[in-house]
């Protein structure tokens, strides 16, 4: 996949490797993920690609577009004016017009982890409940704060 996201977002780079975005990651998720990659980079390596700060990350996916990861709602508006994909540890409850895909926090509370293929302008999105299915003890969000 080209995005990836459940705590730890990453995305796959202009040269193909996977970039690292999280303020504070998980080494253990982190390393399986570049494993699995065929990716034999140090975790610190792969993150230093992306640039992050208190607020997010952002990085060029390999598309040439940018991808940000907003970890706090003060960045969610830079980031709806600016990304193509945006990724948010918190709820999207603002206008965000301008990102042609934008996951929250409910997202992936409601689908599990996404990986998302970027090809040809269009952006296919893979959840761990499409794969696995839905299980009676996983509740549903909504993006309007009901819960199911």
């Amino acid at each position: 996949s080209d995005v990836c996201s459940s705590d730890l977002a990453a995305v796959r780079d202009q040269e193909g490797h996977l970039v690292l975005l999280a303020n504070k990651l998980d080494d253990y998720t982190a390393s399986q993920w570049l494993q699995r990659d065929g990716d034999a980079r140090d975790v610190e390596v792969a993150r230093q690609a992306g640039q992050c700060d208190d607020n997010g990350c952002v990085a060029v996916a390999v598309t040439g577009e940018l991808v940000a990861l907003s970890l706090r709602v003060a960045s969610l508006r830079d980031d709806c004016a600016r990304a193509t994909i945006l990724l948010a540890a918190e709820p999207v409850r603002l206008e965000c017009p301008y990102p042609r895909l934008v996951l929250d926090r409910f997202d992936v509370a409601r689908e599990g982890a996404v990986a998302v293929y970027l090809r040809g302008g269009a952006a296919r999105v893979e959840t761990v409940a499409q794969t696995r299915g839905r299980c009676p003890w996983t509740r549903n969000f909504s993006r309007n704060g009901n819960n199911n």
